[in-house]
């Protein structure tokens, strides 16, 4: 898989995956999603060149938001649906899943907790020299993908008041990722290592 850049094009996409939820829960969503580029009865975005663009990020994501997801979706608070939408990025952008894992743990890790933008253009840099795609990239495009993902960080509720923040997601969200055997996912969101035996006991038992 290729480092790429569409995300850039909407980032988390809560608003517009939540507006768009009813279409994409069923068997012909992929139709359904054409419609509404045509008629934006539910994604109220001005642009049909806008609307186009959100709806291809949409269908690259679409491998990852199964009925289970939508089940569990649907009974959580804003801040965890939020987190599930994150954790569909990472499943779906390589870049977001190498900057989050390369960079922003390790940061987080090391009380290194005022984000800066310079940590995830210095990584830029280490990508270039092996992957073309990364070094064929503008200054402008690097910058653009940084600001984006900390955007998406933010919100989140990873970054407050630019500083790395773990947030209290609930447990229904872990349980299904680790249902779908995604055990990284707890360090995706900071876990310590008792945080994450405390988890994985109760999923276990629930």
């Amino acid at each position: 898989m290729e480092y790429t850049t569409s995300f850039t094009a909407g980032g988390l996409l809560y608003n517009e995956i939540d507006a768009l939820g009813t279409i994409l829960r069923q068997p012909d969503w992929n139709s359904q999603l054409e419609r509404d580029v045509k008629e934006n009865r539910l994604l109220k975005v001005n642009s049909e060149a806008s609307r186009k663009r959100v709806v291809q990020e949409v269908r690259l994501r679409m491998d990852y938001m199964d009925a289970d997801f939508w089940a569990v979706y649907d009974e959580v608070s804003e801040l965890d649906k939020k987190g599930l939408l994150f954790f569909v990025c990472l499943q779906t952008y390589k870049l977001i899943y190498d900057f989050h894992f390369n960079v922003t743990i390790p940061k987080f890790l090391s009380l290194e907790s005022e984000i800066e933008p310079y940590w995830y253009e210095m990584r830029l840099q280490e990508l270039s020299s092996s992957h073309p795609e990364v070094d064929s990239w503008t200054d402008q495009t690097k910058r653009k993908v940084v600001t984006r993902y900390i955007d998406i960080l933010r919100k989140v509720g990873l970054v407050e008041r630019d500083k790395l923040t773990k947030k209290a997601f609930s447990a229904a969200i872990f349980c299904y990722f680790l249902s779908k055997g995604n055990l990284w996912t707890l360090d995706a969101f900071f876990l310590k290592q008792a945080e994450k035996e405390t988890i994985i006991n109760f999923c276990n038992d629930n």
